[in-house]
């Protein structure tokens, strides 16, 4: 999910783990460089409902990670977090704020990613040698990964976690092991009743 694809890389043979380790730390400092602060907020509904809101209000957030039918990461600037929150609260829409100093996966990131492409050219990319399923796409992925372009539009586009979950439950997956602080992805699995994966 967003920053672990990068240990997934590493496994897979995509990236060697020193060059996974650098883009790391390079996307933090990029990004923590950034003088716009923002915000991200969970709005539970369906992704459809959330972009044609954001379209009508002519708002300038993002969708920064659709992580299952009714659970959708909004990311931008933090006045604009709160005015959509009390919006959608006027809607009866339940919206959670996220404890998060940046706007990950929107265009507030944007003047970081030539830093992230910088770092990544002086990188040797792979095409993975395990069936790799990219968080940018939802799906099946191999040459792409080789590409800079893949992994700077990886930090900014939204995180298809949802449609990961789906692609993996179909190549024959049936079990998800979290490894982290927290088990967030895994609840966040459990939420995907329609999709046969064990937590």
């Amino acid at each position: 999910h967003s920053m672990g694809e990068y240990a997934a890389a590493a496994i897979a043979g995509t990236m060697d783990w020193d060059d996974a380790l650098r883009l790391t730390a390079a996307r933090a400092k990029a990004i923590g460089e950034l003088t716009a602060q923002g915000s991200m907020a969970v709005v539970f509904d369906s992704v459809q409902a959330v972009q044609e809101h954001l379209a009508t209000c002519g708002s300038s957030l993002s969708v920064a990670a659709i992580d299952g039918p009714q659970h959708v990461v909004v990311s931008g600037p933090r006045d604009e977090i709160e005015t959509l929150s009390q919006r959608f609260r006027d809607a009866g829409t339940s919206m959670r704020p996220l404890r998060i100093a940046q706007a990950f996966h929107s265009r507030l990131i944007e003047p970081a990613l030539e830093s992230i492409e910088r770092t990544l050219s002086g990188f040797e990319l792979k095409t993975p040698r395990l069936r790799y399923v990219s968080t940018l796409t939802g799906q099946l992925a191999s040459a792409e990964l080789c590409t800079a372009n893949y992994w700077t539009r990886h930090s900014r586009q939204p995180v298809q976690f949802l449609a990961a979950l789906k692609s993996l439950a179909e190549l024959g997956c049936d079990l998800a092991v979290e490894i982290g602080p927290h088990p967030t992805l895994c609840t966040l699995g459990q939420l995907n009743s329609d999709v046969a994966l064990n937590y």
